[in-house]
């Protein structure tokens, strides 16, 4: 199996606020790239469904994409709202 661009990648972006874990942009093969960022966010995770070939599972993961410099303030929100959402 030769490794290129995935088959399907949809994404959804879910920011830490501090009031809690908001949707917001979100990429779907069959839609174009909404983005939605509230003025607010402390961090923000990239929560990726993707396939690399017909015949594969979707694989799933998070990713970083940002992270207040208020680390007290991250780890307060965190321990307050958990872990981002994994769903699109």
């Amino acid at each position: 199996m030769s490794v290129g661009m995935p088959v399907s990648k949809d994404w959804t972006e879910h920011h830490l606020t501090p009031r809690g874990w908001k949707s917001g942009s979100k990429r779907t093969d069959i839609a174009c790239i909404k983005e939605l960022y509230p003025l607010d966010r402390i961090a923000t995770e990239r929560f990726i469904e993707e396939r690399l070939s017909a015949d594969d599972k979707i694989a799933r993961r998070t990713e970083l994409l940002r992270e207040s410099e208020d680390k007290q303030l991250v780890t307060k929100l965190r321990a307050k709202f958990g872990p981002s959402p994994e769903s699109l």
